[in-house]
């Protein structure tokens, strides 16, 4: 038997999983700060092994295919949102949207404005 509880499932190494984390971290950050950011929230979010270490070799794996460059932009563009998964990033890369990322970096928060101040509301002295 593999596992001292008593089943035949291996029991997992953390040394070994540190170990491929920290490569898997090595080479996020040979690509760029954006993806090493991006793996490292992947990381830590995902919350089964499998999965996780799915998602990072699959981002390394994109980089190999699509360049530094669109995998940096992807993960830069996905940071902004809540969900750190491969699927996230081939979305991206598939739609294209990697491309449009200097456009709507410039873009600042519109200022607050009252909204009573809109011309559809009616306002107290329509109900009285």
């Amino acid at each position: 038997m593999d596992n001292p509880n008593g089943n035949n499932m291996p029991v997992e190494n953390p040394l070994h999983t540190t170990a491929e984390l920290n490569e898997i971290l090595l080479q996020a950050a040979a690509i760029g700060p954006q993806t090493a950011e991006y793996i490292n929230k992947l990381i830590h979010h995902v919350r089964f092994r499998e999965p996780m270490l799915a998602g990072c070799r699959g981002i390394l794996r994109l980089a190999r295919l699509c360049g530094n460059d669109r995998i940096e932009a992807a993960c830069c563009r996905a940071l902004r949102g809540r969900k750190y998964n491969l699927k996230v990033i081939k979305d991206i890369l598939d739609n294209h949207l990697d491309e449009y990322l200097d456009e709507q970096s410039d873009i600042s928060p519109q200022p607050y404005s009252d909204p009573t101040d809109h011309e559809n509301l009616r306002g107290d002295q329509f109900f009285k």
